[in-house]
């Protein structure tokens, strides 16, 4: 089972949101603004985040660049629908995973979902092989 935190305002967007990741074997987890976000992750580690920009305490992109300065963050995939160049790339400049924008495909976000879920496991095993290979250099 797949832990996944589900940032969004929108209360119906995100109980759909999180009923189509359970419906795929997932727990999601959602916080409604970046307060119950940060509550969240200090004592939780999500295995992904879908994050959206705006909240009504601030944006994504900023608890993202907090979320990317851990050791080993989780993939975040920002979610919005605000349809502007300039943030999906300041989003993937500070880390972000891919961009997915409302109203979105289920088959676009599980596809995106699942290749972010695959990227970090296999970033990790790397970490994992260098480590090790380090050791015995």
């Amino acid at each position: 089972m797949v832990d996944i935190l589900v940032v969004e305002d929108d209360e119906v967007f995100s109980q759909l949101l999180a009923m189509h990741l359970e419906d795929l074997g997932h727990k999601p987890t959602v916080a409604h603004s970046l307060d119950q976000a940060r509550s969240f992750l200090q004592k939780n580690t999500p295995d992904a985040i879908l994050l959206d920009q705006q909240l009504p305490d601030g944006y994504g992109l900023d608890l993202l660049k907090e979320i990317k300065a851990d050791t080993d963050p989780p993939p975040v995939i920002m979610v919005t629908g605000v349809s502007d160049n300039a943030l999906v790339i300041q989003a993937m400049k500070a880390g972000a995973y891919d961009f997915v924008r409302k109203p979105m495909d289920e088959v676009e976000l599980d596809t995106t979902l699942n290749n972010a879920l695959r990227n970090h496991q296999l970033s990790r095993k790397v970490k994992t092989i260098r480590l090790t290979m380090d050791k015995k250099v």
